[in-house]
């Protein structure tokens, strides 16, 4: 069992030595052990991703089709895979995949081999180009992008409204994190690869989410990519979730999972051996939709 306070201090170290990343600040300076540099989301141009617009492959169970959506009077676009096996008297899980800074969400498809793992069990949509992390919720059409597409799918298709997933890589991850912050309840589980805690921060430097309530959390981390950052982000919701400061062994290997969280709100992080913060890593989808599916 480990201590997230333990890992905590290690982060803190590891920012006196220098080995944290300031490529973006977080919104508020302030305490380094809330708003270490470690915890903030970096760039991640779609080059540097490995990202492509390739199609999916041919043996893909999915339809997959580029959508246009009003967002507060402009024109945004996602990409939306639906099985072709659709069936509108079951209801199907509705994952929101976000990808990385200067990512596409055609690229994403490829990239993060979603549909690989979920077959024809879920429908996927893919937001292009939500990275607004810190604009207010009101005004921030990357963020509202969000949610206005989880409203018209579920107006579109059978959709379980207690399964809305977000599966989110680098600022995809951060901004999965700012929707749970800014808009509790419109996910109802997320996991996080190569992310961080919310970067909206009080005066202090700490996590200000006043609002925020618990949810099912699944963080991965690379081991050469500063995992204190994602750690901070899974003791956080660890926290709201009511979990305890302990973990314990878990699955995957990688993984532990965090104590006495409230029902249906596991919280678990995960450190990936040899693995940099990019590319995303190769069993992301498989280990997400995997914890998705015990949900």
């Amino acid at each position: 069992m480990r201590s997230w306070f333990h890992g905590l201090s290690a982060v803190f170290a590891l920012c006196l030595m220098g080995a944290c990343s300031d490529d973006e600040p977080a919104s508020t300076p302030g305490d380094s052990s809330q708003a270490d540099a470690g915890d903030r989301p970096e760039d991640d141009s779609g080059t540097r991703d490995g990202e492509t617009t390739d199609p999916p492959p041919a043996e893909s169970k999915m339809n997959t089709t580029t959508e246009t959506i009003d967002v507060d009077g402009a024109p945004r676009t996602y990409v939306l895979s639906v099985p072709k096996t659709y069936d509108a008297a079951r209801s199907y899980p509705l994952i929101l995949a976000l990808h990385g800074d200067g990512g596409t969400a055609a690229g994403f498809v490829a990239f993060a081999k979603l549909e690989a793992s979920t077959g024809d069990e879920a429908i996927v949509a893919y937001p292009e180009g939500s990275v607004d992390l810190f604009t207010p919720y009101d005004q921030n059409r990357d963020q509202r992008l969000i949610e206005v597409m989880i409203l018209a799918l579920k107006e579109r298709f059978s959709i379980d409204a207690s399964k809305i997933w977000g599966f989110g890589y680098s600022k995809g991850g951060y901004q999965l994190n700012e929707i749970a912050c800014k808009k509790p309840g419109l996910l109802s589980a997320m996991a996080i690869h190569a992310g961080g805690a919310p970067q909206t921060r009080d005066g202090a430097g700490a996590v200000d989410c006043p609002n925020a309530i618990g949810l099912a959390t699944f963080v991965t981390h690379g081991a050469l990519d500063d995992p204190g950052g994602g750690e901070f982000g899974a003791a956080y919701w660890a926290s709201r979730a009511g979990c305890q400061q302990t973990r314990s062994p878990s699955s995957p290997a990688i993984c532990e999972a965090y104590d006495g969280c409230a029902a249906g709100k596991p919280v678990v992080f995960c450190v990936v051996p040899n693995q940099p913060h990019y590319p995303l890593y190769g069993e992301a989808a498989a280990h997400s939709w995997a914890w998705f599916k015990t949900l």
